[in-house]
């Protein structure tokens, strides 16, 4: 009888355990399949900017979707026709050093700051177009699914698309990394994907 007891509860115990690795291995996924949406607003004061066509990324430490992003502008450059820059929301490293090194704009920031500027951002990356006049023509996310190592990245042909026709086209969503700590909360109760301070 005791035997079949311990039987039951290795049952019961590794029943458990699959469950809480189920939930886990949800929670750490479970923000990328969520569309954030990008900014409506501007994120850069339109007033420093050039007379070109200028295109702004906005990534994050702690995202491994924007260290892609990264990887991503070092293989290709600037972009020839428009000046860019990069908002980063963390601290200097190899990726910021390596993209101002290739002639890119960086900015370091935090959410504290978008918070004073009245700016609101649950996730990224993304990136936004200006036209040579100053209005926002593109804030949307680099591609129409996850991204992942295999993702094409469609930021040029966004780009030329809007720079040729001198229209707004289909803001691509942005799946990617959560950025508030109420989000992040809601989407990692136990901590397992986001870490808080």
């Amino acid at each position: 009888m005791t035997s079949m007891k311990k039987k039951k509860h290795r049952w019961i115990l590794g029943i458990f355990y699959f469950l809480l690795l189920v939930i886990a291995v949800t929670t750490i996924r479970s923000g990328y399949y969520l569309n954030y949406g990008a900014p409506v607003g501007k994120m850069i004061s339109t007033k420093k900017l050039t007379s070109n066509w200028t295109i702004v990324h906005v990534l994050g430490e702690g995202c491994t979707c924007s260290i892609k992003i990264f990887k991503y502008l070092s293989k290709r450059g600037l972009t020839k026709g428009a000046s860019e820059k990069v908002i980063y929301f963390g601290k200097r490293n190899l990726h910021t050093t390596a993209l101002e090194k290739a002639g890119f704009l960086i900015q370091l920031s935090t959410l504290e700051e978008m918070e004073i500027n009245n700016r609101t951002l649950h996730g990224l990356p993304f990136f936004q177009i200006y036209s040579p006049d100053k209005s926002l023509k593109y804030s949307g996310g680099y591609s129409t699914s996850m991204i992942s190592e295999t993702t094409e990245l469609k930021d040029l042909l966004v780009f030329e698309k809007i720079r040729n026709d001198k229209r707004n086209i289909k803001k691509n969503p942005v799946y990617a990394c959560e950025t508030g700590g109420e989000y992040q909360t809601q989407l990692d109760p136990f901590r397992l994907r986001y870490t808080r301070n």
